[in-house]
């Protein structure tokens, strides 16, 4: 029996290695290798300013927390019944397992509701910022807090009562633990960037993973946008290594910070839970605490409810969980895979800390959830990088990488100590009378776990490993860097967009099944002995999401024949491309990014000229278009106007102002030309429409609306034309829609779907030489080459991925006079080339 014992060690010194000492492993290795690029972002007084703006709102956000927490916390303490404690603590738990992300995003939509939605980066958008993050954390000190209310001593309180002194002895007592309720509540959200993103915030968070994915901090103003100045810009690093090292330099005050605090908190609250190690804790007192109830259920109606209902009243369409489930069903999918491969090996690692006491390996999960989710998904991909010279196409550390297994290890190690801990209370309490007891009668420590522990710990085990399984869905930092198909960094794209339906009622799928989980878990809690009933009905589960997993490994792509531009602002570089145009008269492109860059390049991906958009500071271009004249027409998106470029970058001419009416724009996307010379315009958010304007731009008429039916549109983001008719990329409603140029509506192309000839997201729409459409699939990540008269689908190009001949988010393609299809890989920072019999040879 030793040896198996020794077996179980090492198993779960195994997991730990993989997902938590080697990222920790490559941090502090990283340290030692380039203590110059380190000290320059360590040293930097644009660090330390960036680390107290994020410390501030941070603690803010953790007192507002805190403050949120306490009357929930009471009336956690003060429930004895098992079923209304169960009910209490899934409610209470909702905000935080719900994505940060879509809880900033409802909130959102209450503050627009209301009229009062702030400017951005104002103070009042960086109050909702720390509101946001408040009613999303306030479930962690509530946690803390009841502990330490639950754990009072009884004598004390039925002194203090006697004394009339309750509240003032209860406040002192749990001074300790409300202190540690604000520090954890801080460091959380010290560690979180999605709800300060959309709006240009910059802070920490946001800036390391601008230096990651750029080489460059952001300026103050737009941390989207301007990426210019500040430390990184001014050693001018470029390659993935020299980022990852100064992303972890202008962290790593941030870590030392999120340390101190851990170990402040867990100390304090130490004081409050040594007992329970006890073999038989004395009983809680019995705590009544006035208005605990009332005050708590108001808080969940503001905390939970109030984004619900905002994300509610934004929604296009009745909330059918099926059919949006079925809009989004390769990502969730994806989504669900990944949760179940964390879950998996959250149970496994519970399961060995049963059999072997785990206090240094939960003290290494610990660091690994100290240095957060951007740094563990940094850590992960270089450490698995495919870039590395002596690495083949199918090496396995690289296909590690292009699969999902790395967001799984990714979130073991962000989320794996709550297993650990789960196993490390099998060793504490009761457990320990039964482990001494089964000693005694001869048993080993794994046939103790196995036959004695095991079969009372299981539903905290496996609840335990439910709820890492629940984060893992949800957790944005490291999939918002390692961008599986799945999805959350669908929302993270969406997210910018203005009241998105897609993106509300995705939200609304996922809070569903959270609270779905929420309660999975309390009945775990609650089986007891039921324990092959559960078996039976999770295990087909498993084994039906278990292919989901490994979703990334599917090899059906071609490598491409060039690879043009990289990550960066630097000529020939991109942040984040967005649309692409073609010049036939000279066999060149256009390409525009996310820093309102156009860039004008050759036939061989080399840059001519570049400038950058007149303003940028609210959004930039998502269209570009050549004209009859030659000209580069860009829509400038989010300044509602057109605006006319010779190909050296000389503005000729600009048209259109914010608006619903006949020659306003809200957001335009694309531009085309009849052989009349009129101008086709698309535009959505307020108005998803195509205006019509004669070569003199004087509003002709408009084509289409909002909506769902034949000749209606839901973000007509491209459009192209043959001969008299009009194809539109309905995006939204995942079609073609063809129609005469009068708006006569003809037929639609596809539907919701990842088959041949189905679309998901279809941003870009195209012709090639034959004028067959090539269409860009943001949601299904691929390109279809589409005949236009019938619908067929001719061909397909691209799977989900990072590696040459995979694609990460693309927005658009064109196709030249030589046969080749050049698309945007924009989630990859890059072009990629391909020849249209690529394209054709894949069913």
């Amino acid at each position: 029996m030793a040896r198996f014992d020794l077996l179980s060690r090492i198993a779960l010194w195994l997991v730990l290695l993989i997902c938590c000492v080697a990222p920790i492993g490559w941090l502090v290795g990283c340290v030692i290798a380039r203590p110059h690029t380190l000290a320059s972002a360590l040293w930097s007084v644009w660090t330390w300013r960036l680390l107290a703006k994020t410390v501030f709102l941070a603690f803010m956000s953790g007192s507002i927390a805190t403050l949120l927490a306490v009357a929930p916390a009471a009336a956690l303490a003060g429930t004895r019944g098992r079923v209304g404690r169960g009910v209490l603590v899934t409610l209470i738990s909702l905000p935080v397992l719900t994505p940060s992300i879509v809880l900033g995003y409802g909130w959102t939509e209450v503050i627009n509701a209301l009229g009062v939605l702030p400017y951005p980066q104002s103070f009042a958008d960086h109050a909702r910022c720390v509101w946001i993050l408040a009613t999303w954390l306030w479930p962690i000190p509530c946690g803390v807090l009841a502990l330490a209310l639950s754990n009072i001593e009884r004598d004390l309180v039925d002194q203090a009562t006697l004394d009339g002194a309750v509240m003032r002895t209860i406040a002192r007592r749990c001074a300790p633990a409300l202190i540690a309720a604000m520090l954890l509540a801080t460091l959380l959200a010290m560690q979180e960037f999605s709800v300060f993103e959309p709006s240009g915030i910059s802070v920490l968070s946001t800036e390391i993973r601008m230096i990651f994915e750029t080489g460059r901090t952001s300026a103050l103003a737009n941390p989207i946008a301007q990426l210019q100045g500040g430390v990184a810009s001014q050693l001018g690093f470029g390659t993935q290594v020299e980022r990852s090292a100064m992303a972890l330099g202008a962290g790593l005050p941030a870590i030392a910070l999120v340390a101190i605090f851990l170990l402040i908190a867990t100390r304090l609250i130490a004081r409050d839970t040594n007992h329970l190690l006890d073999p038989e804790p004395a009983p809680p007192p019995r705590l009544r605490l006035r208005g605990a109830i009332p005050l708590s259920v108001t808080i969940l109606l503001v905390a939970l409810v109030a984004p619900v209902c905002g994300l509610l009243s934004g929604l296009p369409r009745r909330f059918n969980p099926i059919a949006i489930a079925d809009d989004v069903l390769p990502q969730l999918l994806c989504s669900f895979g990944i949760a179940l491969g964390a879950g998996l090996a959250a149970l496994l690692l519970g399961t060995l800390g049963a059999v072997a006491r785990p206090r240094f390996a939960l003290i290494a999960a610990v660091g690994s959830f100290l240095v957060g989710g951007q740094f563990l998904a940094i850590a992960l991909l270089r450490i698995y990088g495919y870039d590395a010279p002596w690495m083949g196409r199918l090496s396995p550390m690289r296909l590690i990488l292009d699969s999902n297994l790395a967001v799984v290890f990714a979130h073991v190690g962000r989320f794996g100590w709550i297993a650990l801990l789960a196993g490390l209370s099998t060793h504490a309490g009761e457990y320990r009378s039964l482990r001494n007891q089964a000693a005694v009668d001869g048993a080993g420590p794994l046939q103790a776990a196995l036959w004695v522990v095991l079969p009372r710990a299981w539903p905290a085990l496996a609840a335990a490993a439910l709820l890492v399984a629940t984060l893992s869905l949800t957790e944005v930092p490291a999939a918002a860097l390692l961008t599986p198909p799945s999805l959350i960094p669908m929302l993270m794209t969406w997210v910018h967009k203005q009241r998105y339906g897609p993106m509300i009622e995705a939200s609304l799928v996922l809070v569903l099944v959270v609270t779905l989980v929420s309660v999975a878990i309390q009945l775990l809690l609650a089986a007891g002995s039921r324990r092959r009933t559960v078996l039976r009905l999770l295990l087909p589960v498993a084994v039906c999401l278990l292919p989901a997993l490994l979703a990334g490994c599917d090899d059906t792509t071609t490598q491409p024949q060039s690879i043009w531009l990289s990550t960066g602002d630097a000529p020939g570089q991109v942040v984040y491309p967005r649309a692409i145009a073609y010049k036939k008269s000279d066999d060149t492109f256009f390409v525009v990014d996310r820093q309102a860059r156009v860039q004008h390049i050759d036939r061989n991906g080399t840059v001519v000229h570049a400038w950058r958009m007149p303003e940028w500071a609210q959004g930039k271009p998502v269209g570009l278009s050549v004209g009859p004249d030659g000209n580069l027409w860009v829509p400038d998106t989010h300044y509602h106007r057109v605006i006319v470029y010779t190909p050296e970058g000389i503005e000729l001419k600009r048209f259109g102002t914010r608006g619903t009416d006949p020659g306003q724009f809200s957001l335009v996307t694309d531009i085309a030309f009849d052989t009349a010379g009129n101008i086709y315009v698309g535009d959505y958010s307020d108005a998803n429409r195509v205006q019509v304007f004669d070569k003199d731009l004087k509003f002709v008429r408009e084509i289409g609306k909002t909506g769902q039916a034949d000749g209606e549109f839901a973000r007509p983001q491209s459009i192209a034309i043959v001969d008299d008719e009009l194809y539109v990329a309905d995006a939204c409603n995942n079609r073609i829609s063809v129609l005469k140029l009068d708006g006569t509506f003809l037929r639609n192309i596809g539907h919701t779907g990842s088959a041949p000839g189905e679309f998901r997201f279809p941003y870009g729409l195209e012709l090639d030489q034959n004028n067959n459409l090539i269409v860009t699939e943001f949601g299904n990540m691929r390109v279809q080459l589409i005949e236009r008269t019938t619908g067929k689908p001719l061909g397909q190009w691209g799977a989900p991925g990072k590696l040459p001949g995979e694609l990460m988010n693309p927005w658009a393609a064109v196709a030249d006079t030589s046969g080749r299809i050049v698309i945007v890989d924009a989630g990859n920072n890059r072009l990629q080339v391909i020849a249209e019999k690529q394209l054709r040879s894949i069913p």
